[in-house]
């Protein structure tokens, strides 16, 4: 099984990220229902389904809710326990349904293949290097069944924000839940030839408007254009099905300005 020994620099949800990650989120509920039809039309009627970058299962609860039987992956153990917690809440048909399990998408052997796999919101960006976004898709396609697809949500590179290079982006998350409120702004550095964004987020936690603590948490990832993609699927033994730019299924090539590269990929 994937997750033994992960190095502790593939890790960025430590405890206080974890801790924190819901609250810093809240705000994400725009491809629930992407996933779910993704989920309906190619896993139906109950999966089984892998989820590599679960986090704390904001995706894995409601797929598991609607009846797939569902597996999911993630790097950091403080994330999976959140999503223990919150699984421990479900009734026991729900519970029956999820895996969880601690590992690397890039080196992962499950002994078990799954209708569908998928990784959401960029979470495929935290591979920076080309030699793990090869590992990690010929991970997929080895646990994949014959009629399995692939899915994957990564960001559309904006060249002009890619060129911006502020120091501080103030007030980029700022959300309340009961007593606590959380901000945070980031600043970064991008290393254009290594097509690599090196982010410093400082993150801002308090407790009935008082500030309980304040830290920088680092993330690096890098970002991948329209070309290299396809290259890239390509070259790991995979066909696109669908091309999508928005979570709507509006065609890639039918927006001027995509926000998003949403594959549908199958083993060739």
């Amino acid at each position: 099984m994937a997750g033994q020994g992960t190095p502790m620099e593939k890790i960025h949800y430590l405890e206080r990220e974890a801790e924190i990650y819901d609250l810093e989120y809240g705000w994400k509920t725009d491809d629930l229902g992407f996933w779910l039809g993704v989920a309906r039309e190619f896993a139906a009627p109950a999966g089984p389904v892998l989820e590599l970058g679960c986090g704390t299962l904001r995706l894995l609860l409601p797929l598991a809710q609607a009846g797939f039987t569902i597996t999911g992956m993630d790097v950091s153990p403080h994330m999976l326990a959140r999503g223990q917690d919150k699984l421990a809440r479900e009734s026991a048909k729900v519970r029956e349904r999820v895996t969880l399990v601690e590992g690397d998408m890039s080196d992962f052997h499950l002994g078990e293949r799954f209708r569908l796999i998928f990784v959401a919101f960029s979470s495929f960006l935290i591979l920076t290097t080309i030699e793990e976004q090869e590992s990690t898709l010929r991970c997929v396609r080895e646990h994949l069944t014959g009629d399995g697809v692939f899915g994957l949500d990564i960001f559309f590179p904006d060249i002009a924000r890619l060129a911006q290079t502020r120091e501080w982006q103030l007030m980029e998350v700022d959300q309340t839940a009961g007593d606590v409120r959380f901000q945070r702004d980031f600043r970064r550095k991008v290393d254009r030839v290594r097509q690599r964004m090196d982010i410093t987020f400082r993150m801002r936690e308090y407790r009935h408007n008082v500030l309980e603590r304040e830290w920088l948490s680092d993330l690096s990832i890098t970002y991948i254009f329209h070309r290299e993609l396809l290259h890239l699927l390509d070259k790991c033994g995979f066909e696109v099905v669908h091309l999508w730019g928005d979570y709507q299924r509006t065609d890639f090539y039918d927006l001027p300005n995509p926000g998003k590269q949403l594959v549908i990929a199958r083993s060739k």
